[in-house]
């Protein structure tokens, strides 16, 4: 009968409604690639990167991210797991992380290439935390606090076995991290965010390697055709070790404004030098116009004028093409 037909119907929608894993669980996937240009190195691919992200289930949010880069030598491609981590969902104000990720130390070693303001990160991001930044396995836990504005703590624990950081002897030592993060409203379209971090643990010679990080960023957008972004970085890294100890330091500070819906033009000046320098023994100074026709891509020219104490002042222009497929994951504020 058609009132038996239309019943059975509906138990079988409702079963398969039942059984179907909701539509959150659909691991999101997105592409991110970069092509560059540039009059030292010639053509090539920057990088390319895989995401995927998807909830495990109500309490754990799953994050893998994919990274195919070239030797700067050989050219050849190589493949590397650059996040993979668990988040929980259902802790009030707080939110736990295991797995290998980038840890909460300053603003630019937070964020993956295709997102960096300029075409490559800060002097001292790359000298003192190595070429893929401090990123490790480990253990983080991220309170929200309960004040009239913005206060995040972070608490982080990694393996200290990483030879650019610490490459400690001992298996079973950890690094320790902690950061601030405080972000305030001043008025209906600018906000200031500061951050403070630090992080230490054994190094090599069992003796003590430890960072510290200041940055603040102010933003403003009263439209969608106009922005202005002040950023500022301080980061120090001292080694100790049995004859002494190494102390280095960085600056870098930069602007970026939106003078049109689909232009930018930046400027970022950025200092890397020993402490018992008077000078830097590294200058860098670099400008940047981009052409950004949506989200999705992004074309961006870039000068750089690099001086050093050991070798002859370098000029260098470069031209990246950015692109983003599929779901375009969301970057940090």
């Amino acid at each position: 009968m058609a009132w038996r037909s239309l019943a059975f119907a509906l138990m079988a929608s409702l079963a398969s409604g039942l059984c179907a894993a909701p539509a959150s669980m659909n691991p999101d996937i997105s592409l991110s690639g970069l092509f560059l240009y540039d009059n030292l190195a010639g053509l090539g691919v920057q990088e390319i990167e895989l995401q995927a992200s998807s909830d495990i289930d109500p309490y754990l949010r799953g994050s893998v991210m994919f990274s195919f880069a070239p030797d700067p030598l050989t050219k050849e491609f190589g493949a590397d797991v650059e996040e993979a981590y668990v988040d929980t969902l259902d802790l009030p104000a707080l939110t736990l992380r295991a797995g290998k990720f980038k840890a909460a130390l300053g603003k630019e070693n937070g964020l993956h290439t295709h997102a960096l303001p300029f075409l490559d990160a800060p002097l001292a991001n790359t000298a003192l935390l190595g070429d893929e930044g401090f990123n490790d396995v480990g253990l983080s836990a991220s309170l929200l606090v309960p004040l009239p504005w913005f206060v995040e703590v972070t608490a982080q624990a990694f393996d200290s076995a990483n030879p650019e950081l610490f490459a400690s002897p001992s298996p079973g030592d950890l690094a320790g991290l902690g950061a601030l993060k405080t972000l305030l409203e001043l008025g209906d379209n600018a906000t200031l965010e500061a951050m403070f971090s630090g992080a230490g643990g054994r190094n090599a010679t069992e003796d003590i390697t430890d960072i510290e990080n200041m940055a603040l960023t102010y933003k403003w957008r009263p439209n969608e055709a106009r922005a202005l972004v002040l950023g500022g970085e301080w980061m120090r890294r001292n080694v100790a070790f049995t004859a002494g100890q190494e102390t280095r330091r960085g600056i870098a500070a930069w602007l970026q404004f939106q003078f049109a819906r689909r232009w930018w033009i930046e400027g970022r000046f950025d200092t890397l030098a020993h402490a018992e320098l008077i000078s830097p023994d590294t200058r860098k100074s670099s400008a940047l116009l981009a052409y950004v026709p949506s989200e999705f891509s992004a074309y961006r020219l870039q000068y750089d004028w690099i001086e050093s104490q050991v070798n002859a002042p370098e000029h260098k222009i470069s031209l990246q093409l950015n692109i983003a497929m599929g779901v375009h994951p969301a970057h940090s504020y």
